[in-house]
């Protein structure tokens, strides 16, 4: 089984990739289950447990937080455990934290494997989008490491760490994160320009359901259920939705632009 949770789309990828090539793995949405309220599951005899998601400000999002707060897992005590976690460039102590989470359910960790892949966090000064090159080569490389990763799974290879070396990882993670979860992460801050028509698409794009058309013009309106995935920022084909001050002429990441569905 595979719980997976993706703004962009690179996470699910990843997630729909390792399923394909383990087609006995089972994938679950973890944000729909969020969604739901649906947190009980079961594994069968012999099945793995993956989790598959991104870096947020060098954490976990904060959905994938929520899901784990409410997780009721059974069968999963003796389960080969790995999980495969995306970022544009590192991942902090994202990986300790995880294990921390995953002691409280009584679970272990056997495989770990950080992969970065194209930048999409554009919502500060001096963060933006990749260029196409770059994205390109990040992507290229992704793919070796989801390879690696479903080799590592099928051997059932313990104590395997493909971890990114960052430094003031431990600062990024539980000084820099926690800030950026305080002040930083205000869905209030979304709004749109006039170049908004009204066509949905960030609506439909959101994992979380967090937005709604008002009537009228039909501008999208934020709720406060957000984990600030930017799924809405990227998808918007007028780039017309703005993050405070700061996104305006910044890049936009397509997922389907440099990588095929599995």
């Amino acid at each position: 089984m595979i719980f997976w949770f993706s703004g962009t789309g690179n996470s699910e990828w990843v997630a729909r990739m390792i399923a394909k090539m383990l087609p006995d793995d089972r994938l679950v949405n973890m944000a729909e289950a969020v969604y739901q309220g649906d947190f009980s599951y079961h594994l069968a005899e012999g099945e793995t447990l993956g989790f598959c998601f991104p870096t947020h400000a060098w954490n976990l999002p904060l959905v994938v937080d929520d899901f784990f707060s409410h997780l009721q897992l059974t069968g999963g005590e003796q389960a080969y455990t790995y999980y495969i976690c995306t970022c544009g460039d590192d991942c902090g102590r994202q990986h300790h934290r995880l294990k921390l989470t995953l002691q409280r359910h009584g679970l272990h960790l056997d495989m770990g494997m950080e992969i970065p892949m194209p930048n999409t966090y554009v919502c500060l000064p001096g963060f933006d989008t990749d260029s196409d090159d770059l994205m390109r080569e990040k992507c290229r490389k992704a793919t070796e490491r989801v390879a690696l990763s479903v080799q590592l799974i099928r051997e059932r290879r313990t104590d395997e760490y493909h971890l990114i070396r960052s430094s003031w990882a431990r600062t990024k993670t539980y000084l820099l994160g926690k800030a950026f979860r305080r002040w930083l992460m205000n869905p209030q801050d979304f709004h749109t320009t006039d170049a908004c028509n009204g066509c949905g698409l960030c609506m439909k794009s959101c994992p979380l359901h967090n937005i709604t058309l008002l009537p009228g013009k039909q501008r999208p309106q934020w709720k406060n259920h957000c984990t600030l995935c930017l799924g809405c920022y990227h998808r918007c084909p007028q780039q017309a939705i703005r993050f405070g001050k700061y996104t305006e002429k910044k890049g936009q990441y397509h997922r389907k632009d440099f990588l095929a569905d599995p």
